[in-house]
């Protein structure tokens, strides 16, 4: 049990910001209440409300977890791939932000998680690392687990001989399972299925076997289990694999004893479903006892908080500041005369199907005429009809026969579409919120169908009404619009983007769902011939092709570049000469080719921070901040210079960016630019990590205003001032004006506003969209910043069909600017955070489940919002800020009777989580088209109240043994020092966002937490410098070579196409560590040191003192001490490992054996011939992932474990310690590759 003040010692959830304080406490709690829950009972469930950071909570939790037991390992069960990869980037994040310390544990000195983590996309690659080791945290989906087979007996035979490959145990239920394939039946459909049922099965058992224990499972949106184990294959198997199926599986392993659940919506009906996500977890406490007990008992295991906003005194739960528009003039769509009559022809006609074919019924959000009058194609039939998870999604329409016959007709008849209603009342109201408001949009559809057709309709409002305002003075552009507007439809467009003369760009590449997709984006064949032909009339300017623009202003132009030599002249008064300039200028590599203004500017400042780092009359701050910005922006990509260059870079010196003259006529646009940001932010910083950061963000910064000024909205006013003399001048004017008629409510969308709208929540943006910016070499940060953003069009669409571009898509629709819209089927019901400059919802198809409505809402209602900042900074006109929910529907109509019942699940779910008149009564999800007509229930606005609390979970009493204090710090600063003085003769390491690390010429050393325990790792790397031909043609000999004739390690990492091989040794120390009798040369001596003259020694008498304190530290073991061996025995597994003792005269070494020759080679050359990746993955790679031990081929061509120490630099305490981590990770892999224990 802790405290929350313990926690708030480690934890901060506010990061240091004032306005989230209020939240920050809740979730501080809430990772106490879920800590001290965990440590009373098996299972905790966090059930806090949509957007409250359910994720930061359980991260807070398990950094506590973590805090108390350093090498504590973690599941990580999420739902789909977008979600996984939002927890890794918040992982990563709340370590950074959140967490206050680098003791080693939680986070390291470069601020990054010191605990090791593995995504896993695949189930092969969950098995993968499984069999590498045990030592990491594992990202994974549970569909994943899904085990998902074809409809015939080779997929099957397939999977099964995959499986015997993999996992040496089970041998022979794979074979009997083999076996009944071959027999069967082709036409015993049943048949097959079960030995499908089975062969998922067999696998589930393997991975339960391979799956290390784990201390912790964290389960995301475990909503997604309320049908129990029983209710699908997927969910058995991953029971099986969790070892909590209880049906008599003697043989499955419990993988944990503690489980962490989540979801912001825990059940829908009643608690059976709760009874059920526990059950699959291994949790009974629920299992056979009555709702009302099951009531009392659940304030045991769950929390849930509401989040609050304070609004001029008054506190408001979510409910309470979002407005529901279920009736009224923005929810119910106005018709003229001839949609009313082709809507009651549908209404009247479909009425009747279902009374004649489903008791006229059918279940909410299920008829097509509802959103789309087009039907589903096949490639929408392929991925369902209506896209979500449950079973709903394998349905068709039940009205799609009614709508066919009558499209048909009435297309015969008037030689058009009719028109739908719903759809066009929708598209034009909110294309005015977006455009004249500049609101953006997320609609909620049901079919996969509507998702395009609602896309396109809101393109042509784009293209017809919106975008001719800005081109209404470039005749050339207005000229390709008419041609654009013509030939959309007769395929011309398209064949333009066919044309081989057309290629992809790097910035994107050109589309025809839009004008500006087509026009201003990438490259377009019709374009550059119309350019073309001017050009040849016409010398001008403004003839160039958007993308001929686009890659001067990208790669000539100095717009968007930094001007950091500026910055430091100010600072220092220090100008130099072109004539001293141009002797750093000579280090540069010669191009014959004249470079641009671009190119020469960035030579330029690599010169001047060349001559003030070497200025010894300089301020010394003044020269380490030049030689930061060297390193970072040159030191690995110098730029190229020509000979006519040298004559100019002191002038290019004095050249004027975007950003300086912004800064000048638009004082607030660039706040984190300019010469007192710069003394502030950079100059000033004592932190060095923190002047590295500030000096990245402001590199990111302009090269996301660079991109987004080349390929969204703003790139539609840069173009059409090009040709001018001073295009940078004009583009800053148009700025000017936009500003002063936004400030008169004249505009509410534009470049003025989306470049602000950056430039204010650029850290949000950076770690919603680019959060491995900071970790990205200079040279590779802007292709990674358009890769993360490519392809921007006015709207976007999303379903099953292009699930592999979710991700991006929400990042795009993430940044202010386009696409402007997203209209999306359930497939954003989870996972993405889409809240970042859209406060309005729109159900356009509704969901039969109020779990979903809120879901989907909660994409935009979360912490730090649009809707949440506009409230706290506009609180006395509050409501015109409150998130805008709309339920559109035809009043004259059966949807208005879903709408009717939805709206009343809805609050019937919201009383059913809450304090308020809960009488529990059943949610509806089939509607009868004969049901009485009533009121649509209002939203419910009362204030409202958890029964789930969490300080019924708090305690006085702390349990840490040590918190992080001042002396720690003080602790881990002077081991850095001391590791500085005794390894990196006289050099010191330099900290930036991408690790710790420093070099002496020879070796790159780095400095790192140890993984999984509270140490620090000295790393000393050098390549290897092997013969030519390693490898080539006797991998397993070679291998067998080199760790017989060196004490180093052999480490081989993958560097783009080519494998590379380094040396390695490693040291480890404790914080608190006190006596260092360290030497340089001992590195050197170990990287070049043989192996070959070890011999066996005795150890049993010197250890027999420092046993029994090892012991106390490590209950979970046993030890003998024999001569010449220590015997590790381990209580969990029952297993025991022995670990043999040699030594130098300097030297005493640990080994172990793990892999026989027989076992080695039946695994990597089971048909005589060896599988190479296979090998290095179990030797050299392997060493790649773990500390200090050293995965080798011994001399009888088996594998082994060792690792050496030094006598001089060593203790007792090292020696034993050392010996368990060899004997650990022998026994680990000799248990993967056969699951016995032999040695």
């Amino acid at each position: 049990m802790i405290s929350v003040s313990s926690a708030q010692a480690l934890i901060d959830f506010s990061a240091g910001l004032e306005e989230r304080k209020p939240l920050a406490k809740l979730q501080i709690e809430g990772s106490v209440a879920l800590y001290n829950i965990l440590h009373k009972q098996k299972l905790a469930y966090l059930a806090d409300e949509v957007g409250m950071g359910k994720t930061y909570v359980s991260l807070g939790t398990i950094a506590l977890m973590r805090k108390k037991q350093p090498n504590l390992r973690v599941l990580y069960l999420l739902p789909k791939n977008n979600v996984r990869d939002k927890w890794v980037k918040d992982y990563k994040s709340f370590v950074e932000h959140n967490y206050l310390h680098d003791d080693l544990i939680v986070r390291s000195l470069d601020r990054s998680p010191a605990a090791p983590y593995v995504i896993c996309p695949t189930l092969e690659s969950l098995i993968r690392e499984a069999a590498l080791g045990n030592n990491q945290d594992i990202f994974i989906c549970t569909s994943a687990l899904s085990f998902a087979l074809g409809n015939d007996e080779d997929s099957i035979k397939i999977s099964l001989k995959k499986l015997k490959s993999i996992y040496s145990g089970n041998t022979d239920a794979i074979e009997e399972l083999l076996q009944s394939v071959e027999c069967l039946d082709d036409d015993i459909g049943g048949e097959l299925s079960e030995l499908k049922k089975q062969c998922k099965h067999l696998w589930a058992r393997a991975i339960n076997r391979i799956m290390p224990k784990f201390d912790l499972i964290v389960v995301d949106e475990a909503h997604n289990f309320k049908r129990g184990m029983s209710s699908s294959d997927r969910n058995q198997n991953l029971a099986t694999i969790l070892g909590t199926l209880n049906k008599g599986e003697q043989e499955l392993v419990a993988l944990t004893n503690k489980v962490l659940l989540l979801s912001a919506t825990p059940y829908e009906y009643d608690f059976s479903e709760l009874d059920n996500q526990f059950k699959l977890f291994g949790e009974y406490a629920l299992s056979e006892i009555d709702n009302s007990v099951r009531e009392a008992l659940l304030p045991k295991y769950m929390v849930r908080r509401l989040n609050e906003l304070d609004i001029s005194g008054i506190k408001h739960t979510r409910n309470m500041y979002r407005e529901e528009h279920r009736t009224g003039q923005l929810a119910q769509v106005e018709m003229h005369d001839g949609q009313k009559l082709f809507a009651a022809l549908m209404q009247k006609r479909i009425s009747e199907h279902l009374r004649e074919n489903f008791a006229g019924k059918y279940q909410t959000g299920l008829l097509a005429s509802f959103e789309s009058y087009i039907p589903s194609t096949l490639t929408d039939r392929e991925h369902a009809t209506f896209d979500g998870d449950d079973e709903e999604r394998k349905e068709d329409a039940k009205d799609d026969s009614v709508i066919g016959q009558l499209i048909n007709s009435y297309q015969k008849e008037f030689n058009h579409m009719p028109p739908h209603p719903k759809m066009d009342w929708v598209v034009k109201q909110l294309h005015e919120q977006i455009y004249k408001y500049g609101k953006k949009q997320l609609i909620f559809v049901r079919r996969v169908a509507s998702v395009s057709e609602l896309k396109r309709k809101f393109e042509e409002h784009y293209d017809n009404d919106f975008i001719g305002e800005f081109i209404q003075n470039d005749a050339f552009v207005r000229e390709m619009h008419r041609y654009y507007l013509t030939n959309k439809y007769n395929g011309l467009v398209d064949m333009d983007l066919e044309s081989g003369e057309v290629e992809k760009t790097s910035e994107g590449e050109c589309a025809s769902d839009d004008f500006f997709a087509w026009f201003y984006r990438g490259r377009n064949a019709y374009i550059e011939k119309i350019i073309d032909e001017q050009k040849s009339l016409k010398n001008d300017g403004r003839w160039v092709t958007p993308h001929n623009f686009r890659q001067k202003v990208a790669q000539r132009s100095v717009m968007f570049e930094l001007n950091w030599a500026k910055l430091l002249r100010q600072q220092s008064g220090k100008s130099y000469s072109n004539h001293h300039l141009r002797g750093y200028a000579e280090e540069l590599e010669l191009v014959d080719a004249d470079t641009d203004d671009q190119k020469r500017f960035q030579v330029a400042q690599f010169c001047y921070l060349r001559c003030l780092i070497s200025d010894i009359s300089a301020d010394k701050k003044l020269r380490q901040t030049a030689s930061k910005l060297y390193k970072y922006l040159y030191h690995t990509n110098p730029p190229k210079i020509s000979v006519t260059d040298r004559e100019k870079l002191a002038s290019a010196l004095d050249s004027v960016t975007f950003f300086e003259q912004a800064n000048d006529e638009l004082n607030e646009l660039f706040p984190i630019w300019g010469e007192e940001d710069f003394v502030h932010a950079i100059l000033n910083q004592e932190d060095s990590l923190k002047q590295d950061r500030a000096i990245h963000l402001r590199e990111i910064l302009r090269m996301v205003i660079g991109y987004i000024c080349r390929v969204d909205h703003p790139w539609i006013d840069l173009y059409s001032i090009r040709g001018e003399k001073n295009e940078q001048g004009y583009f800053v004017q148009m700025l000017k004006e936009q500003k002063q008629k936004e400030q008169k409510s004249e505009l509410a969308f534009s470049s003025y506003n989306i470049l602000r709208s950056i430039t204010a929540n650029i850290d949000l943006i950076i770690k919603l969209n680019f959060s491995d910016a900071y970790r990205k070499d200079h040279g590779d940060l802007m292709r990674y910043i358009s890769s993360q953003i490519r392809n921007l069009q006015s709207s976007a669409g999303a379903s099953g069909i292009n699930s592999g571009d979710r991700s991006p898509l929400a990042r795009r629709f993430r940044m202010p600017g386009y696409p402007m819209v997203l209209i999306s089927t359930d497939v954003f019901q989870e996972g993405e955070d889409l809240h970042t400059f859209c406060d309005a919802v729109s159900h356009y198809g509704l969901s039969a489940s109020p779990i979903a409505l809120e879901q989907k809402v909660g994409r935009v209602d979360r912490i730090g919002s649009l809707a949440q900042r506009n409230i706290s900074i506009n609180c006395t006109n509050a409501s015109d800020h409150f998130i805008q929910v709309r339920y559109p529907h035809i009043r004259e109509s059966v949807e208005y009777i879903q709408v009717q019942q939805s709206a009343s699940n809805l609050n019937q779910f919201i009383k059913n989580l809450h304090k308020i008149n809960n009488d529990r009564q059943v949610l509806a999800s089939d509607v009868s088209i004969d049901g009485q007509l009533s009121a649509i229930e209002p939203q419910i606005t009362d204030y409202l109240e958890s029964p789930f609390v969490a300080d019924k979970h708090f305690s006085e009493e702390c349990y840490f043994e040590r918190l992080h204090t001042q002396s720690h710090l003080d602790s881990l600063k002077k081991l850095q020092s001391n590791i500085e003085d005794a390894y990196l003769n006289g050099e010191r390491f330099e900290i930036t966002s991408k690790g710790i690390s420093a070099t002496d010429g020879q070796n790159e050393f780095e400095l790192r937490a140890a993984r999984k325990s509270n140490e620090l790792v000295l790393s000393a790397t050098s390549e290897a410098k092997l013969d030519e031909d390693f490898g080539e043609i006797d991998l397993l000999n070679d291998l067998k070579t080199f760790s017989n004739c060196h004490m180093c390690r052999l480490l081989a990492k993958h560097d783009k196409t080519k494998l590379r091989y380094y040396r390695n040794v490693e040291r480890l120390f404790t914080i608190e560590q006190v006596e260092f009798p360290y030497t340089h040369q001992s590195i050197e001596k170990e990287m070049e040191g043989s192996a070959a003259n070890f011999e066996s020694v005795d150890l049993s008498e010197s250890l027999e003192e420092e046993r029994a304190n090892f012991l106390d530290y490590h209950p979970e073991l046993r030890l003998m001490l024999k001569p010449n061996e220590l015997v590790f025995g381990f209580e969990g597994s029952q297993r025991s490992q022995t670990v043999y003792t040699q030594q130098t005269d300097e030297y005493i070494c640990f080994h172990t054996l793990a892999i026989s020759p027989i076992k080695l080679m039946n695994k990597v050359a089971p048909h005589g011939e060896l599988d190479q990746e296979m090998l290095l993955k179990y030797t050299v790679e392997r060493n790649t992932i773990y500390d200090l031990v050293d995965f080798y081929v011994n001399s009888d061509e088996g594998i082994s474990v060792r690792a050496f120490l030094s006598k001089s630099e060593s203790t007792l305490e090292d020696w034993l310690r050392t010996a368990y981590r060899v004997a650990r990770e022998g026994d680990r892999l000799e248990y993967l590759f056969s699951d016995e224990d032999i040695y």
